[in-house]
């Protein structure tokens, strides 16, 4: 389901529809329910990011590049973002990644 690195598109209506504050509705969030609808929960924090899928079960984790924090940041204190892409490798030290 998932390959060791995914590529995220942040695109416009993600931001337009985003929550600010919100770890779940974000525009980073958003982005990856698009690209992977399967996904129950997508949970986006200042440190990392986790994937689950049905009954909570994570199936991905990676730690977000410190450019997409700042981003979030901006978005979270001010709504402000530019759409733009990323990579994320997945995590293999954290004990919940399968």
């Amino acid at each position: 389901m998932f390959h060791k690195t995914i590529t995220i598109d942040v695109c416009q209506q993600d931001i337009d529809h985003g929550v600010r504050k919100s770890c779940s509705k974000c525009p980073v969030a958003r982005a990856i329910l698009r690209l992977y609808p399967e996904l129950h929960v997508v949970r986006v924090d200042q440190g990392d990011i986790s994937l689950l899928v049905e009954y909570f079960r994570c199936v991905f984790t990676a730690c977000l590049p410190e450019d997409v924090r700042a981003r979030i940041d901006l978005f979270d204190k001010l709504g402000l973002m530019e759409p733009f892409s990323f990579t994320l490798t997945q995590d293999e030290d954290y004990p919940y990644s399968s």
